[in-house]
């Protein structure tokens, strides 16, 4: 699916996914300064890339090094180069200390060689389209995996909230302590007004079952073009008291989705029944049989055509029918010039007056 990256400057609010290679170039922690509470992290990161030369014995050792290498994917890792610039261009330059290394077992090659290969088989994931009974029946292979499924929302369910309140900082939900929001995981700090996000929990199907499914914040509000606050502060939504449930989410249902869903451990154990959506897209044209096997019938229905012969008049016409007509070139008839005197001009003629 992802057979290439985007650039850093290509990242706008016109998606919430894109694809990127990037490298971190820092990381440190952030901390308020007044109260020493933990917020988060913070890090730089950086796609850059730069052209490399090796001149003269080195570049050939370097090529020979290069073949010599049976493995189809090599990792070549630089050392001791210097940084140049030529004609606007990054280029590493090597130097008598400058040295390679092809595939070298250090343990966080060996790190990034296990993220590309979990890379694709997240993507060989992706690309098969589940029923609702095979997601129930996921084993602890798929756990923090996604999968794929094309499901009809049967219901929004109006009894449950449609919103949650979150923490600004890490994103988790929001409760009252004493009277204040307060985030009790890794921020521990109160929270004076939190974020609001759409918590919409829909009951789906397919022809295998019924699976019930929340839909993501970030995909409602690119769906329906809203956020929580504009919907919770329109009375012909939420009505004067804000008690009524908003008609415009229940636009959700009966409609078809391909919804990916992130599998949690909660789920393979049995423990929680609700899955979570990450992403929701429109049906495509051709999504292939979902229907489990048990499910069709065995009953093969032999649909055959008659002939149908009936007796074709003769046209009333002096042609003959196509079947009696010929297919013998006709001669070309002689043609005879004929003489016409033209006169060289026309006379002009008198208009009547009226």
């Amino acid at each position: 699916m992802f057979n290439q990256f985007h650039s850093l400057l290509e990242i706008g609010t016109e998606r919430s996914e894109w694809s990127i290679s990037v490298r971190v170039q820092a990381l440190w922690k952030s901390i308020n300064r007044t109260t020493n509470e933990f917020r988060g992290y913070n890090m730089v990161l950086t796609d850059v890339q730069m052209n490399v030369t090796f001149f003269n014995l080195f570049g050939e050792s370097f090529e020979k090094a290069l073949k010599a290498m049976a493995e189809a994917e090599v990792v070549i890792v630089i050392a001791c180069a210097k940084v140049n610039k030529y004609e606007g261009e990054l280029y590493l330059t090597n130097y008598p200390a400058t040295r390679f290394y092809l595939n070298p077992k250090h343990y966080s090659l060996i790190e990034f060689e296990n993220s590309i290969t979990r890379k694709k088989a997240e993507e060989q994931l992706l690309s098969k389209m589940f029923t609702i009974a095979e997601i129930k029946n996921l084993t602890d292979t798929h756990i923090q995996k996604d999968v794929r499924c094309s499901v009809k929302v049967k219901k929004v369910e109006e009894q449950y909230n449609w919103y949650e309140n979150c923490c600004p900082g890490c994103g988790e939900e929001v409760n009252k302590v004493e009277g204040r929001f307060r985030c009790t995981t890794e921020c521990k700090r109160n929270i004076p007004w939190p974020d609001k996000r759409f918590r919409l929990t829909t009951v789906c199907s397919d022809a295998s079952g019924i699976l019930a499914i929340i839909f993501p914040d970030d995909e409602i509000q690119r769906i329906i073009g809203k956020e929580v606050f504009d919907i919770e502060n329109d009375e012909s939504q939420v009505g004067a008291d804000g008690s009524t449930f908003p008609p415009l989410l229940k636009q959700f249902e009966k409609r078809d989705y391909i919804v990916t869903i992130t599998i949690s451990a909660l789920n393979i154990n049995k423990t929680c029944k609700v899955y979570k959506a990450k992403k929701l897209d429109n049906p495509e044209e051709n999504l292939g049989e979902n229907e489990p096997a048990e499910l069709k019938s065995a009953e093969t229905v032999d649909h055959t055509m008659e002939t149908v012969s009936e007796t074709v008049a003769e046209p009333r016409t002096s042609s003959p029918p196509t079947e009696k007509s010929s297919n013998r070139p006709r001669g070309i008839k002689n043609k005879i010039p004929v003489k016409c005197g033209i006169l060289a001009e026309t006379p002009n003629t008198k208009m009547k007056k009226s």
